[in-house]
């Protein structure tokens, strides 16, 4: 008896055996490449001086998440704002 319901779990749970499956996540080849020269703005200066530096940016988006992150993305590369302050500048993917 014991035997015959081993049995009848193995074959139910064999019937209903869901398929795993997981998602695949392309990663660039290299990562990001942070700007340090004075071709770009640099850590800790305000909007309005980049602005007013560099001129204004081809695109604005933001704000995301908490701290409120801005970007403006540049012909060569993109500034990435913590509320109103540098905190990054990203040169841009040429493919």
């Amino acid at each position: 008896m014991i035997a015959q319901v081993t049995r009848y779990c193995i074959a139910f749970g064999l019937v209903f055996t869901v398929n795993a499956h997981a998602d695949v996540v392309k990663l660039p080849s290299q990562p990001p490449q942070v700007v340090t020269s004075d071709s770009a703005p640099v850590r800790g200066m305000s909007k309005q001086q980049v602005e007013s530096t560099y001129g204004a940016p081809r695109a604005m988006s933001g704000p995301v998440g908490t701290p409120a992150i801005y970007r403006w993305d540049y012909a060569d590369y993109s500034v990435f704002f913590e509320h109103d302050y540098v905190i990054h500048s990203v040169v841009t993917s040429s493919n």
